[in-house]
């Protein structure tokens, strides 16, 4: 398992967003998500609303994003709690095992 500190974390996801931003108004909301995360690499200080308005966008808009986000490594960054930190950490874990559901 890697180390990371939280600037690091945050500095490596924009860079594997970089590619996905050619859109100015995407890039904004990518700056925007990840220059709230706090020093634990959490979004807890703002909300989706919050950043929709100041980006003159959707809620659902900047979720979308927000899911790309949390896609990269560190597993669970730009989670808004411990729950989706850890539920993002599991998912991650689990992709590629066959789930049986009864």
């Amino acid at each position: 398992i890697e180390v990371v500190d939280a600037a690091g974390a945050v500095e490596a996801v924009a860079e594997m967003l970089a590619p996905l931003a050619d859109d100015p108004n995407i890039q904004a909301a990518i700056d925007k998500l990840i220059g709230n995360l706090d020093d634990d690499g959490y979004l807890r200080n703002v909300t989706l609303e919050e950043l929709a308005e100041r980006l003159d966008s959707t809620p659902e808009a900047i979720e979308k994003i927000l899911r790309q986000v949390q896609k990269f490594d560190p597993q669970g960054v730009a989670a808004r709690d411990l729950k989706e930190c850890l539920t993002l950490q599991a998912r991650a874990l689990l992709e590629g095992v066959p789930i049986i559901s009864t």
